[in-house]
């Protein structure tokens, strides 16, 4: 389950059981064989409840691409091995940016700020999709008039 990695923007990192979670449901709904499509989208639904779903998108998005990335709870470091595709990275985004369109106001300012921080870098990054995408998240910030 989806649940708080920590207070601040800057103090808030992913749990692995969390990401895990959340590529794989992002992987089974790009499936195209995938006959439980619905179900997979109703629980990427349920978990757009928790505060801190943007986060792990944001995250997700922006980070997935570093194969053997570390993740650092509370003193501990694990190393998240990501072999994200960039599709996947995308969808994160596309969801992110679906969230953020809906729901913005009443997500809490820290998580806003560590999003916006996770999503500036993603402008420089070499796969045009993931510039894209960013771009889009960004543009959508804007509209709303929080950036």
């Amino acid at each position: 389950m989806v649940s708080g990695g920590g207070g601040g923007a800057a103090a808030w990192q992913p749990q692995e059981e969390g990401l895990r979670e959340i590529c794989g449901l992002l992987e089974q709904q790009m499936a195209p064989t995938s006959d439980d499509k619905s179900m997979i989208w109703q629980r990427l639904q349920q978990y757009s409840q928790f505060p801190d779903f943007n986060n792990y998108l944001a995250f997700i998005f922006a980070h997935a691409e570093c194969e053997g990335s570390v993740v650092k709870q509370g003193g501990n470091s694990k190393s998240w091995k990501s072999g994200i595709s960039v599709e996947v990275r995308q969808a994160a985004g596309l969801l992110l940016k679906n969230n953020i369109r809906s729901a913005l106001k009443t997500t809490p300012p820290a998580n806003q700020q560590y999003i916006k921080s996770e999503l500036l870098p993603c402008m420089g990054a070499a796969d045009r999709q993931i510039r894209s995408t960013a771009g889009t998240i960004i543009s959508t910030f804007v509209q709303i008039g929080e950036l």
